[in-house]
């Protein structure tokens, strides 16, 4: 599939940045420790670089990505790249200084927030890519949804692998019930505007399905009863973050040009 790479950039990018900003909050309510979010930033970074070297790779040669900056403030793909590089700087950077003792607490605090809303601008710049009259699928209200729930999905369910058990639970529990609600009339959509297409995506749909109802599930279970090892947390998370791929993989597969 070419465009594979940019199913990793945009689901680990956006799971990424929300983790961030959960983390960042359930710190500054006392909810996780220092430990905690270190370890938690330091994944969601990691996991954001590897979103933006498999984008890169979607260009073919990645000094491509120097020439799409010149649109910015115009062309939503060149604001998007912008955004994501702010956020990884700014990340990085608080990683690196929390992990090797170089900030103090008030530098981690700022750092920490501006990152925080780098990630926030990542997030709300990646749904404009995808408004296009010209695809017919792409060019409804859903295209954004879609994106700001893998935010709330994926990063409430790293946030839960790291301690954030109730901001990062609420998180996951809020996304799924979104996520339900809409996707009836989404459905409704792509079958009255592409049926045979929509029709080859049933597979990738079911799955995507059980993976999300089961992530749901245990993350439904670890607010009522919290688990004292990270096994529960990180079986949730795998299985959410592949049910938010496989709705990527969906929604990459039902690019089409409107005659």
């Amino acid at each position: 599939m070419h465009e594979l790479p940019l199913v990793f950039f945009t689901v680990f990018g956006q799971t990424a940045a929300g983790a961030l900003i959960l983390l960042m909050i359930s710190k500054q309510l006392k909810h996780i420790n220092e430990v905690q979010f270190r370890n938690g930033l330091c994944v969601s970074m990691a996991l954001m670089c590897i979103g933006l070297l498999a984008g890169a790779t979607h260009v073919g040669n990645p000094f491509r990505m120097i020439n799409m900056l010149a649109g910015v403030g115009q062309s939503p793909m060149s604001n998007e790249i912008v955004a994501a590089g702010l956020f990884t700087g700014l990340g990085v950077l608080t990683a690196a200084g929390l992990t090797f003792r170089k900030l103090s607490e008030k530098q981690s605090v700022v750092l920490g927030w501006a990152s925080a809303v780098a990630g926030l601008l990542f997030i709300l710049s990646v749904p404009f890519v995808y408004q296009l009259e010209t695809v017919s699928t792409w060019n409804t209200q859903h295209s954004t949804w879609q994106m700001l729930l893998t935010t709330l999905v994926g990063g409430g369910a790293l946030a839960l692998v790291f301690g954030a058990t109730r901001l990062g639970g609420l998180t996951v529990l809020l996304g799924g019930m979104l996520t339900l609600i809409a996707k009836p009339d989404y459905l409704a959509f792509l079958a009255q505007t592409e049926p045979t297409l929509s029709a080859a995506q049933s597979g990738l749909w079911v799955f995507q399905s059980l993976m999300l109802v089961a992530g749901f599930a245990l993350s439904a279970f670890m607010m009522r009863k919290p688990v004292s090892n990270l096994a529960m947390p990180i079986l949730c998370a795998a299985f959410l973050v592949t049910g938010e791929l496989a709705g990527r993989i969906v929604f990459y597969n039902l690019w089409t040009i409107t005659m």
